[in-house]
């Protein structure tokens, strides 16, 4: 068996993952919340948004709360470690005060990191569990602190002061991107310039990477070759500073595999050693696995080790049996190869693809070397010689205004830009086996046509370079041209089929927390929103809104009904208005509610679209019938005491269902829905006001209208009570199936 050390490391990765989801499905991660005093070792600190941020391993738990007298001064030792946001004042950081590895002791409110519970949405959760982490504490205060590392302490002491110093050098925004691309230290990146980067397809470089690890690997073994001394102790040096360097940056898992693909290559060397980069990736994978196993689900991980295994596996079949410009077609083939095996792991992330940054890569990377050598240099020349420090400033700033300015013009033409519906499981699988199978096979292929060009290269050799065997080289070449081009189209058919997921008429309502926001694409692809807020969730926009949008493939709305002026119906929308990701052709609003719209009537002409006030009886439908929003309510020329009661209520029909919304509505709104439906029964019913049974949510209508399933939008644990017990009552005495956003997460039909 060849490569019998990878395979080993494949199985036993495997193994180690099911036997770490079996073990998660039986023992949960226990979701723990209440004041507490938590004692840990530091292991690594950071500044976020002005505040320490301290990461904790090795904890107890203590519940101290007289409020809790069920966990009244016990005291736990959870698997997972905790994160504590200090409370200090503005400006002042606490992180020098309390070294790498030393016991702290911090007093705050505890939180478990909550789950995504929406398509698309990021999951802070699974995030922070790869890494070893579960648990939160904002506004902490550190009560006791002893002990410490003096080594990892300097590192994170040098990482700050580097990252300072280039900030005062090359200003805020340059010194930000190379604090972030050299030391991992995104305190300083502006938030402008990440997403100037993640549209232009570049984002990549922004986090240390294989790519830097083996340029500053090359560049310390290249200066410690020069010194007069056995290449062993080169070798070790060179691992010593790059294993060092990973602990200052904190070793993630792109970070790991980089120095351990390296140093296995550089002790291969040492010992007249083939290296087999295969085995390399692979054992790296399985060590990350073996200390965390739930990281293979991880996208870091996954594109860091999937990139590298795509190069290893899919560029040789893109590289010619003879050319003079090599370098330039191994490029080629070397980004065609990382673009076919992230691709399932890009699109199932975020939904989009930039076809732009395959062009700026190709320039943006070489320039890299010549951009990590400059910052070095400055760095090493700026106390001894400024004038030539100086010169490597100009030149590094240079090199990042053009990539700058590449990345501006890339999104400007936004035909680069892909949204597709993020692929599913099962499409993934079957694009990843047919992408294994098609590269084998012509792996396969090559391999008898290079046997074939080296047999007719002896012929010419050792024998007389007849003519018939300069036809046959050429003959070869072509053949070779061809066979590329033919293998690129079936990798363009699997591209093709992985984007092309269908996009099915669906209604989706999203667990926004306390308030409301439903999805709706219509069987003839039209797409429109219900609401969008929420009084629990912040940045509802940012984070759930525009990701569950990016994640179906849209990048606009056609038509946005807004039924409710208050915040549990409007924050996220407002967030989506007013930045430049997802267009709006149309905002549909409550007659009756019009002054209270008047901020977002303006703000809709500014971005050019369309407002329009609905009442009872105003219809948008599809003239082929195959669909159609009715507004049953508020009444024209009606006055509303209560302005719940003046709620836009839609009713969504379909040939297969009829759908109601009710907003806030109350009890006169439930009686022109029973008038219109005139009864008829409803296949899914949006309860009003998250299951409130405060003049709404009548037995009567239930009754009358009798829906097949009811759907309840509200926060988990929160402070109204929602939904009520009289709701839930009526809504079993009907037989209707209840689901609910605080319990199931989003809810799709």
């Amino acid at each position: 068996m060849k490569r019998p050390l990878m395979w080993l490391c494949l199985l036993g990765m495997i193994a180690g993952f099911l036997i770490h989801v079996i073990h998660a499905r039986i023992h949960p991660v226990p979701e723990l919340n209440g004041e507490v005093i938590v004692r840990g070792r530091i292991k690594r600190k950071d500044v976020r948004n002005g505040k320490t941020v301290l990461y904790l391993k090795n904890t107890e738990i203590s519940f101290d709360s007289a409020g809790d007298s069920a966990r009244n001064n016990s005291t736990i030792q959870p698997k997972y470690g905790t994160i504590c946001t200090l409370n200090e004042p503005e400006g002042v950081f606490l992180s020098s005060s309390y070294p790498m590895n030393a016991k702290v002791c911090v007093r705050g409110r505890l939180s478990t990191f909550a789950p995504a519970t929406n398509p698309g949405e990021f999951d802070t959760a699974a995030y922070y569990r790869a890494r070893g982490y579960a648990y939160q504490i904002w506004e902490g205060d550190v009560t006791y602190s002893e002990g410490g590392n003096t080594l990892t302490e300097f590192l994170y002491r040098v990482r700050r002061k580097a990252g300072e110093e280039l900030v005062g050098t090359f200003g805020e925004k340059n010194g930000g991107i190379l604090s972030a691309m050299l030391f991992g230290d995104k305190e300083y990146l502006d938030k402008e310039m990440k997403t100037l980067y993640r549209e232009g397809g570049i984002s990549h470089i922004l986090a240390i990477s294989g790519l830097h690890i083996s340029l500053i690997g090359a560049f310390c073994y290249a200066l410690l070759s020069l010194v007069p001394m056995k290449d062993k102790y080169s070798v070790m040096l060179t691992i010593i500073i790059l294993v060092l360097y990973g602990f200052m940056v904190d070793f993630a898992a792109s970070v790991f595999r980089a120095v351990f693909m390296f140093g296995y290559r550089l002790i291969a060397k040492l010992c007249k050693r083939s290296y087999d980069a295969p085995t390399a990736l692979m054992a790296s994978a399985f060590l990350i696995s073996l200390f965390y196993p739930g990281m293979i689900t991880d996208s870091s991980f996954l594109l860091s080790h999937i990139a590298v295994g795509g190069i290893l596996l899919i560029a040789p079949v893109f590289a010619p049996l003879v050319s003079r410009r090599k370098r330039y077609i191994d490029a080629l083939g070397g980004g065609i190869s990382v673009f076919l095996s992230t691709l399932p792991v890009m699109l199932r992330t975020s939904g989009r693809l930039s076809f732009a940054g395959l062009i700026l890569n190709l320039m943006v990377i070489p320039a890299m070397p010549v951009l990590f050598v400059c910052v070095f240099l400055y760095l090493l020349t700026e106390a001894w010689i400024p004038r030539l420090a100086s010169l490597f400033v100009y030149v590094a700033n240079s090199i990042l205004y053009l990539m700058e300015e590449l990345c501006v013009y890339a999104n400007k033409a936004k035909i680069f830009m892909l949204h597709v519906k993020a692929p599913g499981i099962g499409r993934i699988v079957i694009y990843t086996i047919l992408v294994v199978g098609l590269t084998l096979l012509a792996r396969k292929i090559k391999r008898r046509m290079k046997l074939k060009h080296y047999l007719l290269m002896n012929e010419a050799v050792l024998g007389e370079e007849s003519t018939e065997t300069k036809e046959k080289l050429k003959l070869l070449k072509r053949m070779d041209v061809v066979f590329r081009g033919m293998v690129l189209m079936m990798f363009f058919v699997l591209f093709l089929f992985l984007i092309g997921t269908p996009k099915r008429s669906i209604i989706t309502f999203l667990d926004v927390g306390q308030g409301d926001g439903i999805f709706i694409r219509t069987p003839s692809k039209t797409v429109c929103m219900i609401d969008g807020g929420s009084t629990s969730k912040n940045r509802l926009g940012e984070n759930i809104l525009i990701p569950y949008l990016s994640y179906e493939g849209e990048v606009k709305v056609d038509y946005w009904f807004l039924t409710h002026a208050d915040k549990d119906h409007i924050s996220g929308f407002e967030e989506v208005l007013e930045g430049d990701e997802i267009a709006i052709g149309t905002i549909v609003l409550p007659y009756c509610q019009r002054e209270d719209f008047v901020e977002i009537e303006g703000k809709a002409k500014e971005e050019g679209t369309k407002v329009l006030y609905a009442r009872s009886g105003d219809r948008i439908y599809e003239r082929n019938g195959t669909y159609s929003f009715t507004v049953l309510s508020p009444e024209p020329g009606e006055t509303y005491e209560d302005r719940n009661d003046s709620s836009l209520v839609i009713l969504y029909e379909t040939k297969r269902m009829k759908a109601a919304f009710m907003g806030d509505a109350g009890l006169r709104a439930e009686e022109a829905v029973t008038d219109f439906l005139n009864g008829d029964n409803l296949t899914v019913l949006k309860s009003a006001h998250h299951g409130s049974a405060n003049h709404t949510n009548s037995e009567d209508f239930y009754r009358m209208t009798r829906p097949e399933c009811v759907v309840i939008s509200c926060g988990r644990n929160n402070p109204y009570g929602h939904p009520h017990r009289e709701t839930l009552e009526h809504i079993d005495s009907v037989d209707a199936i209840l689901r609910r956003t605080d319990e199931e997460g989003a809810i799709s039909y």
